[in-house]
This record gives structure tokens, C-alpha cells and sequence, in this order.
């Protein structure tokens, strides 16, 4: 079986790991990590103004970032003696569409990813990944949610 995690920065991270290594998966399943790093274009970026000279810096941070986001989720997932192949993809474009076509390119069975919950302003405004991915994938995709506290 192949299974995308979708991983982004923040809590919700921590929640999808812990809940996918609760689970028991088949032998021989493989993991793929992905983090989507959205490539903000030169110029004004929501209001902001970003100097071309930033801009190479400002990509080169967010890769940097990414790939330290995919460097935890491994070492946390090792650490749990979790028993499955791991793969490490870091993507760029909009997290919405590259999750899509990376379970399209890998034959991907399902995607695991975590909602942010975003107000209704906020999914109208900044659209929502897990509604975009759910409605698109080719697959199964299973939206994790942080617990009620």
C-alpha cells in the first residue's frame, strides 16, 4: 500500500504522525512524506512587496524549512520503530495541486492530511487543501482533525 502523508508546519503535523503510527498498516507499505513549499511570485505577494535580491533568499529558506519539516517527521517516525519504507518528497507550487498530482505520478492509495480548521471567511478567501485535495485525488484521502480542547 502507498500512503501520502501531506505535512505542513504547525501542530497539526504532530497530530497526523501520531495518529498514522497508531495504526497498524500492511506489510510492505510505503510512506510518503510531502511538504509543498508554495512559491510566493516576485513582485507584490499579499500586499507585500518582495525586492528581487530577497527573493532567491526567501526561496532558499522556505526549501531549507521544508526539508527540515520532512527531516523531524522521518526521525519522529524512526523513533517510533515504525516498521514501513519512508520516503521524503519536497514539492513545489500550490500544496493543493502538487499533493494531487504526486498520488497521480506515485499511484498513491490514500492521502492522509490534517485540517487546520479554518473559519468559513477563511476557506472562502484562502480556499482549504483537504477540500481541494479530497474533491480532486485519485484515491482515498482521509482528512485528520485536531481534537476539541
Amino acid at each position: 500500500m502507498r500512503i501520502l502523508m501531506a505535512l505542513d508546519h504547525g501542530k497539526e503535523k504532530d497530530i497526523l504522525l501520531r495518529e498514522i503510527t497508531a495504526r497498524p498498516w500492511p506489510n510492505g507499505s510505503v510512506f510518503y512524506l510531502c511538504h509543498c513549499v508554495e512559491i510566493p511570485y516576485p513582485g507584490v505577494q499579499e500586499g507585500i512587496f518582495i525586492p528581487p535580491d530577497l527573493y532567491g533568499e526567501l526561496l532558499d529558506d522556505l526549501r531549507k524549512k521544508g526539508g527540515q519539516l520532512l527531516e523531524e517527521a522521518s526521525k519522529y517516525l524512526e523513533e517510533c520503530q515504525f516498521p514501513h519504507e519512508i520516503k521524503k518528497l519536497l514539492r513545489e507550487g500550490p500544496a493543493k495541486k502538487e499533493i494531487v498530482a504526486l498520488a497521480k505520478e506515485e499511484k498513491i492509495h490514500l492521502i492522509c492530511l490534517a485540517s487546520h480548521r479554518q473559519s468559513r471567511l477563511e476557506k472562502l478567501f484562502l480556499g482549504s487543501v483537504s477540500l481541494y485535495v479530497a474533491s480532486h485525488a485519485p484515491c482515498s484521502v482521509e482528512i485528520i482533525r485536531a481534537p476539541n480542547y
